[in-house]
């Protein structure tokens, strides 16, 4: 195995899309268990990677929003991103340094933070009428839905 090394973090983006199946089944589950309402926007936090190759060299390393391990990521063209269908996530990691480690035990710091502010104004900015995008068109890049 080769010299291992983490990437360097460009950009931290956080998209709300169209929810999935799996995602509405996750959102009525923690509607139904917690007493909270959620808004059927699932949110995808890109992670635009400087040499995004690496998501997809085989070499394992851990994503972490402040202390928190983020337990599922996967990668696209720019980068890697994990799916947040719960807006408190966003709440009780508002300002949190997006970190990465390659053993779980030396985490380094990115200098990028999770922004709250897009997230909170996201759903009341689209209007009731706005359709969101795909999740499969952000991951692309296009913006608008088709």
């Amino acid at each position: 195995m080769g010299y291992q090394r983490l990437p360097t973090v460009k950009e931290v983006e956080v998209v709300g899309t169209q929810p999935k199946p799996a995602d509405l089944q996750k959102m009525e589950f923690l509607e139904s268990t917690a007493d909270i309402a959620i808004t059927p926007v699932t949110y995808l936090v890109k992670i635009e990677l400087e040499d995004a190759d690496i998501a997809y060299s085989g070499q394992g390393f851990s994503v972490y929003v402040g202390n928190e391990r983020i337990e599922k990521y996967a990668g696209y063209k720019d980068g890697i991103y994990f799916k947040v269908n719960d807006p408190r996530f966003f709440e009780e990691h508002a300002g949190d340094e997006i970190r990465l480690s390659l053993d779980d035990e030396t985490v380094v710091d990115t200098g990028k933070t999770l922004q709250m502010e897009a997230v909170t104004s996201f759903p009341e900015a689209l209007g009731m009428d706005a359709e969101l995008p795909t999740q499969e068109q952000v991951l692309k890049g296009e913006r608008e839905p088709r």
